[in-house]
């Protein structure tokens, strides 16, 4: 049986005109699948979606009618998700923003968000029937005295179902989307 994905970011056609080329990995990989994008003005409005800073404070200074919501309504969001797919990715890139600012006060806020969404998904999702993985693609946030990209080890933090072997089968970034693709295709 072929599996559901989604990306459950909230787009604005802003996004693509602010970034141009500039953007996210994780943007061109939608772009190249046929998963389609979530927008602001559709999904997000209709709580199916999730802002890219959780809040949807950022989309808010672009468009007025986006409603503000809080991270653990962001968390639920995922969740609910979580029931019709087998697969759903969201992207958080502020941490990123603050990383390369080097703003230690913009860094606290963005990890009280994250701990808000982890703790209403975690709440709100079986945790017996879905697994939950949380990896970055690179350091940043964790040093704050430069302003690049760190060479640290990104750690990866993961619960629910499976989460033993699907631990073990992760050594480095590289092991994370050959894990995913075993897991959902019962090979772990």
């Amino acid at each position: 049986m072929a599996k559901k994905a989604t990306f459950a970011n909230a787009y604005s056609k802003h996004y693509f005109e602010l970034r141009g080329e500039k953007l996210s990995a994780t943007t061109y990989a939608v772009m190249a699948s046929q998963v389609p994008f979530r927008w602001y003005d559709k999904e997000l409005q209709d709580g199916k979606a999730v802002p890219a800073d959780l809040t949807g404070e950022f989309l808010k200074r672009f468009y007025p009618d986006v409603k503000i919501i809080t991270p653990e309504e962001s968390g639920k969001i995922i969740a609910d998700l979580l029931s019709e797919y087998d697969f759903v990715m969201y992207e958080f890139p502020f941490t990123d923003e603050a990383g390369h600012n080097q703003d230690f006060e913009l860094a606290l806020k963005y990890i009280d968000r994250i701990e808000r969404f982890l703790d209403s998904l975690l709440t709100n999702t079986d945790l017996n029937e879905h697994l939950i993985i949380l990896t970055s693609d690179h350091g940043n946030i964790e040093d704050l005295s430069i302003k690049t990209h760190t060479l640290n080890k990104v750690p990866t933090i993961i619960w629910g179902k499976g989460k033993e072997k699907v631990a073990m089968s992760i050594r480095s970034i590289l092991d994370i989307t050959p894990t995913i693709i075993k897991y959902l295709t019962d090979q772990i």
